[in-house]
């Protein structure tokens, strides 16, 4: 299975709906609902249903969901040791900040 898709399908479910997921990925909402549709053909099982508030998992998706993450967490971290291979250091850095201070400092401070 694709890492990506596994990526694109648990931020679908940290949001919640697909619309948001495909919005923050870069994707349209149709696309990433055929992205879930072809992980769920992959796999043999439906692993999210939708409602009208969105979007859940189901029976078999729960069960699914550690490998899921666990497939996701693997490529990160074989993707950060690579990097230290290559003495470069990779990660993740979360910058909590006032809408204000994001919108207009930010950008510059942290351009690369």
């Amino acid at each position: 299975m694709d890492t990506v898709k596994c990526r694109a399908l648990l931020e679908a479910l940290r949001l919640g709906s697909f619309s948001a997921a495909a919005e923050e990925l870069g994707y349209t909402a149709s696309g990433l609902a055929k992205v879930i549709n072809s992980v769920e053909q992959e796999l043999g099982v439906a692993i999210v249903k939708r409602t009208n508030r969105g979007i859940e998992l189901t029976e078999d998706g729960k069960l699914m969901m550690p490998v899921i993450q666990s497939l996701a967490n693997d490529h990160e971290r074989a993707f950060q040791i690579s990097s230290q291979i290559k003495g470069l250091t990779v990660g993740t850095i979360n910058i909590g900040a006032y809408y204000s201070i994001a919108a207009s400092w930010l950008p510059e401070i942290v351009k690369v």
